[in-house]
């Protein structure tokens, strides 16, 4: 048997079968446990028989077993939730930059538009009687725009 290993419990391949290790209190100074699997991976159980000359702390095995088969999963899922972030913001980005490109193509129409909305709501509510001529002002100004949009800007 190996030498004592810490204070707690530790793992022995004792004289089990190559599935099932023994525990043992008091690191490793106890009365021994049944041979079982005791929840560990095929893979530790592995580790402690090949490796007899030392008892294995729980510690040791469940820390192994983290690093050997939970990390990697993490460290996954941490790379699909970054591709995913990086997929989305290029979606956005594209969005953005088309809703840019629109709203510059269609700037002297938003601009006419709301120039005779402008105009109308200000016709209507005007107190004098002219609000026609402001109308045609405003129509006349917006084909100017419009012009300008098309062949000069």
């Amino acid at each position: 048997m190996a030498d004592k290993n810490g204070d707690g419990i530790v793992y022995h391949r004792s004289d089990c079968g190559d599935n099932n290790v023994r525990w043992y209190g008091f690191g490793g100074d106890a009365p021994c446990s049944t041979c079982e699997s005791w929840g560990l991976t095929d893979k530790a159980i592995r580790y402690i028989h090949d490796h007899p000359e030392i008892n294995h702390r729980i510690e040791d095995v469940t820390g192994r077993e983290w690093e050997e088969e939970v990390v990697p999963v993490l460290i996954n899922i941490g790379n699909q939730i970054e591709s995913g972030v990086k997929e989305g913001y290029e979606v956005v980005k594209d969005g953005a930059v088309m809703a840019y490109h629109w709203a510059d193509e269609n700037a002297c129409n938003i601009a006419m538009t709301a120039a005779i909305s402008a105009g109308v709501v200000a016709g209507i509510y005007a107190s004098s009687t002219s609000w026609s001529s402001n109308i045609n002002h405003i129509i006349v100004n917006g084909n100017a725009c419009s012009l300008y949009c098309r062949y000069g800007g």
